[in-house]
């Protein structure tokens, strides 16, 4: 095990939270808000702009977009310091800083995850807000970012699912889920209700968006087991360009989500036709990210099982690899906690597509890094550990974590002074 020391990342003010896209970190502190690019060699974080106007840190699953191709920011601001009290998308350079746009939205922002294509953006919003559903619609809107700023469509839920309203704020997952634009403009979007065992996937076309439309076609999923009261998507990706890779994600609500209490399969989808290609075999835990890497042929998911009790941890992250035509599973390499104490905060893939990494940071900053191709085809994870120096953790918990480019970059949290500190370090 190799004993490292990380560098701090000297944020202006208190820093909130990080981003990262790439190679490049976004932080959000108290009194601004930065880039950061990794350099060249190994472990090296260098500031690139800062951004014209200090923006309220995102809420959680709002994670802003870091178009590097367009070399744009993306940002949903709640805009709850200034009036009027309009949330807004806000859409920044990324070499200089400089505003762009400044986008009017309405209601409430939903807190459901953006999603971008080619420079434009899906934004889900609860119309008015202040007033208890059903009397407010949740709404999907599409916006041309990349461009003049103008929204060019807008999506509900189909009369037949209205009520579902009702039963918003309880639904994990949310009622009007975005999942994927697609790269012909037509949209996918999942909806949920709670306690219940089904789930709708729907796909709204392109040419129909500006006007309100009801979906074209829909498909309906249900859970594997009765016991099971909870299905929504954690994430997707594309097979090719007619085939969505969704992650769907299921959980007995009635208990803790450990051992056979959750789970998750991956669907290959067919938007054309709207009809299931295959499903995997079910992974215990929750995935994060699922892509098709064609340098290696394979569809490549990783996760983590961060279960159990406090008496009886269980944390590992995992990775599994899927055959592209068929869906069938290969084994599953799982990295544990060499202490078993250590929840996990991060696990990703980083680099280059042929050349990609697994990697894995637990609380209390270990990390695990691995070769992909090396961990699929010895059908193990194969890997080596990264252990920060005592002298600097101490007490300290990590409590979020990421990668850009080859350099790691984690906050850890002080609880004598409830403040936290970013630090990066090279994986290599």
């Amino acid at each position: 095990m190799s004993a490292i020391t990380p560098q701090a990342l000297r944020v202006e003010g208190e820093l909130q939270a990080f981003y990262t896209h790439q190679q490049y970190v976004l932080t959000f502190s108290t009194t601004s808000v930065d880039v950061w690019r990794a350099g060249p060699g190994h472990g090296r974080l260098n500031h690139a702009a800062r951004l014209a106007e200090v923006v309220e840190c995102p809420p959680y699953g709002l994670d802003p977009i870091i178009d590097t191709e367009r070399g744009i920011i993306v940002i949903a601001d709640r805009n709850r310091s200034r009036r009027p009290r309009i949330p807004l998308l806000l859409v920044f350079g990324l070499a200089d800083g400089k505003l762009i746009h400044k986008i009017e939205l309405f209601g409430t922002l939903a807190e459901k995850p953006l999603r971008y294509t080619d420079g434009r953006v899906l934004v889900a919003v609860e119309e008015e807000g202040n007033k208890a559903p059903p009397d407010g619609l949740t709404t999907v809107l599409l916006y041309d970012v990349a461009g003049d700023g103008s929204r060019l469509g807008s999506i509900t839920l189909p009369k037949r699912l209205r009520a579902r309203e009702q039963s918003r704020l309880n639904t994990n997952g949310g009622i009007l889920l975005p999942v994927r634009l697609l790269p012909n403009g037509d949209v996918i979007v999942t909806s949920s209700e709670a306690y219940n065992r089904k789930m709708e996937v729907l796909r709204y076309r392109a040419a129909n968006l500006s006007s309100f439309p009801e979906p074209d076609a829909s498909i309906e999923l249900v859970t594997s087991s009765e016991d099971f009261e909870r299905i929504h998507p954690t994430c997707s990706g594309l097979l090719d360009e007619h085939t969505l890779l969704m992650a769907v994600y299921e959980a007995d609500d009635d208990q803790l989500p450990k051992d056979d209490a959750c789970q998750t399969a991956i669907y290959a989808i067919d938007t054309e036709s709207m009809s299931i290609r295959w499903r995997s075999a079910y992974v215990g835990g929750m995935v994060t990210d699922v892509r098709y890497i064609a340098a290696l042929d394979a569809v490549v998911a990783v996760g983590t099982h961060d279960n159990g009790t406090q008496e009886e941890p269980d944390p590992f992250a995992f990775v599994l690899a899927l055959d592209p035509a068929t869906g069938t599973q290969g084994q599953v390499g799982t990295i544990k906690h060499h202490a078993r104490n250590g929840t996990v905060q991060y696990c990703g893939l980083a680099g280059e597509a042929d050349s990609l990494t697994i990697a894995v940071v637990f609380s209390d900053a270990s990390t695990w890094v691995g070769s992909l191709q090396e961990s699929l085809e010895t059908g193990s994870a194969t890997g080596t550990w990264l252990c920060i120096a005592e002298s600097f953790t101490g007490g300290r918990k990590v409590d979020a974590a990421g990668v850009a480019g080859r350099t790691a970059i984690f906050s850890a949290r002080d609880n004598s002074t409830d403040s936290s500190e970013a630090h990066f370090f090279g994986l290599e």
